[in-house]
């Protein structure tokens, strides 16, 4: 017994000493008390740190990395967030009325962390920063903005989308802050409203907005931690010394960080292309068929692994308005493939199982796409596998990016693999009415139908059965990011495009 509790005193000791070294970086004596250690300990195990770049700028309209790009969306808010059904949540907005191309937001009662009021000049202010920004520049470019009053701005809009509103998610500064230096001509971020704000620049971290509107900030403050670039970002998330970390899956690698796997829906849209000008590909029941013989439901989880969902229609499934409209099928369906190929003369199979005309001829048709991204390369071996089943031949064509594009641009191809990004809103008018996508036909019945959805004049269901009637390219599916953050924060997060760390502020640290 007398060893045994000798034992236990040498065990404790060490292990006192082992918490003391993890939680002391400064090299001097810890002379605290007992319970001091033990409060200081917990704040650590509980804190929250997040990926930061000392050499970048915390500007949402200057930022160039990843990190700062995501971390701004703590430091700033916006009128509007997107939340994971691409539904508009009110932020800095306290109502907004759409009407003949116009938007019209009424703003709520609200103080920088300066204490001044916002108000909208400073809206205004932002809009034209955003509008001049990389990251808002396309988003923005058809839209003008005036203050009708201290607290009312009108955008206006220079063609009719009745979902504008989702454009207006971009971040509010203070009138005047974009260029802020501190006492050492050390630049510092622009004066915000949002849930935290960057204090000193030597500290690293952010600190809770105790005026911030509307919630309680459980999360009283987040470490920085700099990471300059890719690698090192990689490296900290591997390590497990950041929180959470966010990627939009544009290269078809998942993050490799322990923790819970937050998929977050995006705008990206992974379609067919067709060469509607091109032979047999220019009959809609060509287009038909192939898309009825796809297996969207099946390229997602075998192509993206996952990391997508099957388009429905032309719309992301995630958003509310189109849902519960589906007017293509999201597995396969060999029987109406069978039915589409029989009416224009393919009723009989080869011998290697491809269905072939009265002369003979096989439906065979290329599907170029680029080489160089894993995710397209493993999309085309799906589908290639999913058409033979009914019959359709396809030859995958692999070529690097550069040569990829420059067939699109002379016309050298029948199919291919594409994905564009939608507007926040999801407007069609410039895509189902220009050379957006490569190979649609220069005049369409869908392009009608949309525009007049867009102007009021139908529902979108109308618009949406004359799209799947015509099918001019093939929507299979929508990419999703993902934000991996440590099994703590779990529960608090509520992540979208508009804010991959919404939801940390509940977080509480203490406990």
């Amino acid at each position: 017994m007398k060893i045994r509790a000798k034992l236990n005193r040498i065990l404790c000791t060490a292990l006192t000493l082992i918490l003391l070294c993890a939680c002391t970086s400064n090299g001097e004596s810890d002379i605290s008390s007992d319970t001091e250690k033990s409060e200081s300990i917990a704040a650590k195990q509980y804190s929250i740190c997040l990926p930061f770049s000392k050499k970048d700028s915390l500007n949402p309209y200057k930022a160039e990395t990843k990190q700062n790009k995501e971390l701004s969306m703590l430091l700033f808010d916006p009128l509007i967030k997107i939340n994971s059904s691409f539904d508009a949540e009110l932020y800095i907005a306290d109502s907004y009325e759409y009407l003949n191309k116009k938007c019209t937001v009424k703003l709520k009662n609200i103080y920088f962390t300066d204490g001044s009021e916002l108000t909208a000049d400073d809206v205004i202010y932002s809009f034209k920063a955003a509008k001049e920004s990389n990251a808002y520049s396309k988003q923005l470019k058809a839209v003008t903005a005036s203050s009708a009053d201290g607290k009312t701005v009108v955008f206006s809009l220079s063609y009719n989308d009745p979902n504008m509103i989702n454009l207006l998610d971009f971040p509010i500064i203070k009138a005047g802050t974009a260029n802020l230096t501190d006492e050492n001509n050390r630049a510092v971020p622009p004066i915000g409203c949002g849930r935290y704000y960057f204090e000193d620049t030597n500290a690293l971290s952010l600190t809770a907005n105790n005026g911030y509107y509307g919630k309680a900030i459980n999360a009283r403050s987040i470490t920085l931690v700099d990471c300059p670039d890719d690698d090192s970002l990689s490296h900290y998330a591997a390590s497990g010394s950041i929180s959470a970390i966010y990627s939009d899956m544009s290269d078809n690698t998942v993050p490799k960080k322990s923790g819970e796997y937050i998929k977050v829906p995006t705008t990206h849209l992974v379609f067919i292309g067709v060469n509607c000008y091109k032979d047999a590909l220019s009959d809609a029941v060509i287009r038909l068929a192939i898309s009825s013989a796809a297996d969207r439901t099946a390229l997602c989880n075998d192509g993206y692994y996952g990391y997508a969902d099957p388009a429905s229609n032309v719309f992301s499934p995630n958003w509310s308005l189109s849902k519960t409209l589906q007017s293509v099928n999201v597995t396969q369906n060999i029987e109406q493939t069978v039915a589409y190929l029989g009416t224009i003369g393919y009723n009989v199979t080869d011998s290697d199982g491809f269905v072939v005309n009265d002369s003979g001829q096989r439906l065979t048709f290329s599907l170029m796409y680029n080489k160089e991204n894993s995710a397209r390369a493993a999309a085309v071996g799906c589908i290639a596998t999913q058409l033979k089943k009914c019959g359709i031949e396809i030859t995958p064509v692999g070529v690097d990016y550069s040569t990829y594009r420059q067939r699109l641009a002379d016309g050298d191809y029948e199919l291919y693999i594409g994905e564009i990004k939608l507007g926040k809103s999801f407007y069609l008018g410039d895509i189902l009415s220009s050379a957006v996508i490569a190979g649609y036909p220069s005049e369409s019945t869908a392009a009608a139908m949309f525009n007049q959805y867009y102007s009021g004049e139908t529902e979108i269901e109308s618009a949406l059965s004359a799209f799947a009637a015509e099918m001019p390219f093939i929507p299979l599916c929508y990419r999703k990011g993902v934000t991996v953050v440590t099994d703590r924060l779990t529960d608090c997060m509520n992540v979208s495009i508009s804010d991959v760390y919404n939801g940390i502020e509940g977080f509480i640290q203490q406990g």
